[in-house]
């Protein structure tokens, strides 16, 4: 078992840190391991169907140390990325709320799990047993109904919240250093957003939403090395608009039936200027 697990578990690293060189924001990067990390935990998940523990030291092994391993890397990159989905596209203390208000959540799952938390950092053992064997319910510990919906053949009572911790420590640095940004950012504002203008969009935000996305796919500011975020703060403000989340109003963009409605609309406009010119 441990060859088999440490091969995947390298490979997993190996391909998340190619994926985290990309040059695409942190929402792109994060679905992209997300979706990788979901085929590595049904890789495990099927080996371990097929596997026979040698003895319990080995499932204990498993289900304590190995599986939420697996498992906090696919928790914490869901979790990465629907921060950054639901990240406000509004004021600097809007965005530091949002992460905020996550960090008070990071807390009230530590203090509710601040009796398994210590037995783990601890490193005792004398529950592992009924900790992390099959088959174990532990309904003082575990008072989640989701406990009792987990497939009993990969689960044990207690490795899914280990996960959530590895998780959670991992996910508090990420939010530390998110909000250390904002704080520099906030202080750079001016510099990079310039000054408010007094001109207004009087279009619709998608039709915006499809000039700054078409900017940031042919790279054509800063050769493409701009955030999509930091992209839309800088129309929003020069046009006087809450750009609200841009990743939703692609979303909206790539449901149409025509896609790109606004810059179609513009060729054809532009085009008939010029040759009305032309004809003049």
């Amino acid at each position: 078992m441990d060859k088999y697990t440490s091969t995947l578990e390298n490979t997993i690293l190996h391909d998340i840190l190619k994926i985290e060189r990309m040059e695409c924001g942190t929402l792109q990067k994060s679905k992209l391991i997300v979706s990788r990390l979901e085929e590595a935990y049904e890789d495990l998940k099927h080996f371990i169907s097929g596997y026979s523990f040698l003895n319990e030291a080995e499932e204990i092994q498993f289900f304590k140390e190995t599986k939420p391993r697996f498992f906090s890397l696919l928790i914490y990159y869901s979790k990465v990325y629907n921060i950054e989905l639901r990240m406000p596209a509004g004021s600097t203390d809007d965005k530091r709320c949002h992460l905020v208000h996550i960090q008070e959540s990071i807390r009230i799952f530590f203090d509710m799990n601040i009796e398994l938390y210590g037995y783990y950092r601890s490193g005792s053992t004398h529950l592992d047993h009924l900790y992390f064997l099959r088959g174990k319910r532990n309904t003082r510990l575990l008072i989640d109904s989701l406990n009792f919906e987990r497939d009993s053949c990969f689960s044990s009572c207690c490795d899914h919240r280990i996960a959530g911790i590895l998780a959670n420590e991992r996910l508090e640095i990420y939010l530390n250093t998110r909000l250390a940004g904002l704080t520099h950012e906030e202080s750079n504002n001016e510099s990079i957003y310039g000054t408010r203008s007094n001109e207004k969009w009087t279009d619709t935000k998608n039709a915006l939403g499809e000039i700054i996305y078409g900017i940031d796919t042919l790279a054509s500011i800063n050769h493409g090395k701009i955030d999509i975020i930091v992209l839309a703060g800088i129309f929003g403000k020069i046009f006087n608009v809450d750009m609200g989340n841009i990743y939703q109003i692609y979303i909206e963009l790539k449901g149409k039936k025509d896609r790109t409605e606004y810059l179609n609309r513009m060729i054809k406009a532009l085009l008939k200027r010029m040759d009305d010119d032309d004809n003049k």
